[in-house]
């Protein structure tokens, strides 16, 4: 992994990869990646495609196509139809360079990493190791990412986005879960 690269998943592979020394935090990010793997494949794609990616290229065949074009657009478009500020912070991050942050599968799992902080916070928890703490931060992200902006969603865009991925995930694990029980078996 490169200097700056906390952790990486290969959808090829099913792996996660977290660096030893800088990789607390983020298997929630990760598994944010995996489960778009894991979508994508319960929706009858490669092992090696995201459901982001095939639902930006314009495929929409499968019921979690569709709602993933949901969660992608509550990312990107607020409902006065003008940019959200997650996404506009992710590419005041991206500062011109090809997008990283601003990509829709970083910002599914980062929607997906402020989700489970959300949740985790809603039952009295707090997991350092799954998400860092700066995760469910409503103003400038923790000196970790030295950000002037936030790489999550925060406020009332946070509260819609991390409901409707409520609601996504909902309908997707269940779907998923039979998939991955027949594919995995022995």
């Amino acid at each position: 992994m490169g200097a700056h690269v906390a952790g990486h998943f290969e959808p090829k592979h099913w792996v996660v990869h977290m660096d030893r020394s800088q990789g607390a935090g983020v298997l929630a990010h990760e598994m944010g990646h995996a489960i778009d793997a894991a979508f994508a494949e319960t929706a009858g794609l490669s092992r090696a495609v995201l459901l982001t990616e095939a639902v930006m290229g314009g495929w929409r065949e499968h019921l979690l196509a569709k709602l993933m074009t949901d969660v992608i657009a509550v990312c990107r478009i607020g409902p006065d139809g003008q940019e959200t500020t997650f996404l506009k912070d992710a590419m005041d991050l991206d500062k011109g360079k090809k997008a990283y942050w601003a990509h829709p599968a970083e910002m599914f799992a980062r929607l997906f990493e402020a989700w489970v902080h959300d949740a985790l916070t809603l039952r009295g928890r707090r997991n350092d190791f799954l998400v860092f703490p700066s995760s469910g931060a409503d103003t400038v992200a923790g000196q970790e990412w030295r950000a002037v902006t936030s790489p999550y969603p925060k406020g009332r865009e946070r509260k819609r986005m991390v409901d409707l991925m409520d609601e996504f995930i909902k309908v997707a694990i269940p779907l998923t879960r039979k998939a991955l029980e027949q594919n995995f078996r022995h």
